[in-house]
């Protein structure tokens, strides 16, 4: 059984909006749990460490107006939201001797909990002897990760101060955290996404490799660009160039002077065209690189979607209402329209049968008046005895 225990409708105005989605909090979970006592709540979008934070609350009984404790119970949460990145996933650094793990470690990495008293006490760890690392840096690290501003965390639970919290390693496999702090008041701000329509978007790559293979990756570029110009005047400007391999981290041109020693590179090309045409275009004429463009070249991909931006902007929870209706329909409303639409169905399918088995047996009586009889008055006479028959005992069974 499927319950949906609050829907939130976001009017959004003055934008083209594809999708929009809303971050909510522990509460709607809390709610169902409490309840309902599911084994499984699926949710809509839920901001990540409130889904660690509902069963803290349900559980542990704790009191949405105790800022603390739901602040001690978010960190946890922010902590967790990741999986392994706490216990040394996307931590190993070869060369550096504070993050140097072993291969064996970071292939049998496993997976954190966290332990959370009623207090609000908060310590990660992970199984004993297991493999990656659980220290005070992987937790620091994992602190940070998509936070924005450490002194004002915004989550639609509370507003955590992260700047005097505090990592103690109990032993090598737990670590206790301290010092999450509340803001003055409960957040009153919702985190908004949308998806807004940007056109269409074509994107190719080739390698080139061994002598002189840059130049020849700035000679397909120049192609490209040439032969989508003769189609579309000015369309270069939609355009974006780079080569994996030499700059594709760094925010420069391809036409900058850098160091030209690379020995396998990969051109890479993105266009954002106004319309589908530019961009199946675009891939027709990167395709042709093949046979119309330097020599060497190979591994050519090229690809055209349509393409939706997304983002963000912060909603006061008043926009987002309740739809009507949505928490006022029980489980035992439901189970009661199940039983009968089941009902329905099976007295529909009765009396269809009843019928049909009526129609066959007129039509076997019919056969075997017209075999035993060979008048053909006499046999049309005893059909309608049949039909007579058979439609008093079709009424005495529906009656």
């Amino acid at each position: 059984m499927v319950h949906v225990s609050i829907i939130y409708s976001i009017k959004y105005k003055n934008c083209a909006v594809q999708d929009v989605s809303v971050y909510l909090g522990a509460a709607p979970i809390v709610e169902c749990l409490q309840n309902f006592r599911p084994n499984v709540i699926i949710t809509s979008r839920v901001a990540d460490a409130s889904l660690f934070l509902a069963p803290m609350v349900y559980e542990l009984g704790w009191n949405w107006n105790d800022l603390h404790l739901l602040a001690q119970g978010s960190l946890a949460g922010h902590l967790l939201e990741c999986g392994c990145q706490l216990t040394g996933g996307y931590y190993m650094h070869p060369g550096d001797k504070y993050r140097d793990i072993s291969l064996q470690d970071l292939l049998d990495l496993s997976l954190p909990f966290a332990e959370v008293s009623f207090d609000g006490k908060v310590c990660v760890a992970k199984a004993e002897s297991s493999g990656g690392v659980l220290n005070p840096c992987t937790c620091a690290e994992q602190l940070l990760y998509e936070v924005g501003n450490p002194s004002s965390y915004i989550t639609p639970d509370v507003v955590v101060d992260f700047q005097d919290v505090s990592f103690q390693t109990l032993s090598s496999s737990k670590v206790l955290c301290a010092g999450a702090k509340p803001s003055a008041s409960a957040p009153n701000n919702l985190l908004l996404l949308a998806s807004k329509d940007k056109g269409w978007k074509g994107w190719g790559e080739i390698s080139y490799g061994g002598y002189e293979c840059v130049k020849r990756a700035k000679a397909a570029d120049f192609l490209v660009r040439s032969w989508m110009e003769e189609v579309y005047p000015g369309i270069s400007k939609h355009l974006i160039s780079y080569i994996i391999g030499l700059d594709s981290l760094k925010a420069v041109s391809i036409d900058e002077d850098l160091p030209r020693d690379s020995q396998d590179i990969r051109l890479r090309m993105d266009g954002l065209f106004e319309n589908k045409e530019q961009a199946i275009h675009f891939t027709k004429e990167f395709i042709a690189l093949y046979t119309n463009g330097p020599a060497g070249g190979g591994g050519i991909r090229s690809y055209s979607y349509h393409y939706c931006d997304i983002f963000q902007k912060i909603v006061e929870m008043k926009t987002a209402s309740k739809f009507p209706g949505a928490a006022e329909v029980e489980p035992e409303f439901l189970v009661y329209w199940f039983w009968i639409t089941i009902l329905f169905a099976y007295c529909v399918l009765n009396r269809l049968f009843v019928h049909i088995k009526c129609i066959l047996i007129q039509l076997q009586g019919l056969s075997l008046s017209y075999w035993i009889l060979p008048n053909p008055w006499q046999a049309l006479w005893l059909r309608h005895c049949w039909c007579l028959k058979f439609s008093l005992l079709y009424s005495f069974i529906n009656s």
